[in-house]
């Protein structure tokens, strides 16, 4: 336990010092080729391409002798990862992911040509080609290490500039299109939508004991491995569940319904809480064609289908939107509002979604 606290705080310690010290020569200083290889790492929106050759770096300043190039896990890159750097880069600003490095890796045993062609785009042969330069010497090690860590800076300066100043909205069609914009120009592969929806969940059932989870949570969290109900799910004060919310802006079609019901059935068996329906927030478009309705078509409601007894119930996203916000009261919508622009200011929030709030409210 006492080695694991002093590498973290060693890690910790590193990087903080590698922050203070980065500054655009030590990118200028570097052959042309190392240079455009690094910047290459900044046009990716993958983050983790430039987290994996950060904690091989760190690795390598703590070891000499690693190599990722054979035993990538030789170094332990999660704690490494999660446990060091990611913190210290969190409270720098810095825009990085959960687990980058270890999504990038997908458990294979080395960053080598094979890793590389299984991954689609150059970022990948970027990373190899750093990591053939820092093997090579030693002394290439701490130079290349000064040179990341100073675009990563540059990456935190940036985003500072998309701000916006902020300003209470209560307006009711102020609101209801910047979020119906929001998740058409910029769903940033679910994430808009679903915190969207989280947020006014969270704020339609603020004066009640119900709570709402999964509002912070990425889209890319899948249900089955984080033992989730659902994108969002409404709690009882008791555990049980008042009701699951999936959030979409793609085909919510008979194999994402299955895989749904899947993922349910093996939380209520771990968990022991029973789910009888799901409600689904998505386009018109996206909602399955057996999906049925009787009576007159309301807008809102879209339809039901059921799989293995699991009610599958569909909401128009946009609609359901309108509603909650009409639902709220002034106070609440300023809440409202000012999380949404907290949530576009976060430094791991997307750039596209920035430009395009910034664009909306401008």
């Amino acid at each position: 336990m006492a080695s694991t606290a002093a590498r973290d705080a060693w890690i910790s310690e590193k990087i903080g010092s590698l922050l203070e010290a980065a500054s655009e020569p030590h990118l200028t200083a570097l052959p042309a080729d190392v240079r455009t290889n690094l910047e290459h790492l900044f046009e990716t929106t993958v983050k983790g391409y430039r987290e994996i050759l950060l904690t091989v770096l760190v690795a390598m300043l703590r070891d000499p002798e690693y190599r990722s190039s054979e035993a990538l896990y030789d170094c332990n890159p999660r704690p490494i990862y999660e446990k060091g750097l990611r913190p210290v880069l969190d409270r720098a600003g810095i825009p990085c992911s959960q687990s980058g490095p270890l999504n990038i890796a997908k458990a294979t045993p080395a960053l080598d040509a094979s890793w590389a062609a299984q991954r689609s785009g150059v970022a990948a042969l970027d990373v190899l080609r750093l990591v053939a330069h820092i093997e090579q010497s030693e002394d290439n090690v701490e130079p290349c290490a000064l040179a990341l860590v100073y675009l990563f800076k540059r990456s935190a300066a940036e985003i500072v500039d998309l701000r916006t100043p902020w300003s209470s909205q209560v307006d009711l069609g102020t609101l209801v299109n910047l979020c119906i914009e929001l998740v058409l120009q910029a769903p940033d592969g679910g994430n808009t939508p679903q915190r969207i929806c989280g947020l006014l969940l969270k704020r339609y059932h603020h004066l009640s004991p119900l709570e709402v989870a999964g509002v912070t949570d990425s889209a890319s969290t899948t249900n089955l491995t984080s033992n989730k109900p659902g994108d969002l799910s409404v709690v009882e004060p008791s555990g049980g569940l008042h009701s699951v919310y999936e959030v979409t802006v793609k085909r919510f079609d008979a194999q994402r319904i299955s895989e749904c019901t899947k993922s349910l059935r093996s939380f209520e068996k771990k968990y022991g809480k029973q789910v009888s329906n799901v409600r689904v927030l998505c386009r018109q478009a996206d909602a399955p064609d057996h999906a049925t309705f009787t009576g007159q078509p309301v807008g809102l409601f879209l339809g039901t289908t059921t799989d293995q007894g699991l009610a599958y119930e569909f909401f128009d996203i946009f609609s359901w939107i309108a509603a909650l916000l009409f639902s709220l009261s002034d106070e609440q919508r300023v809440e409202f509002s000012s999380e949404l622009q907290d949530y576009v200011d976060h430094h791991n929030t997307s750039t596209t979604v920035k430009r395009v709030y910034k664009a909306l409210v401008d």
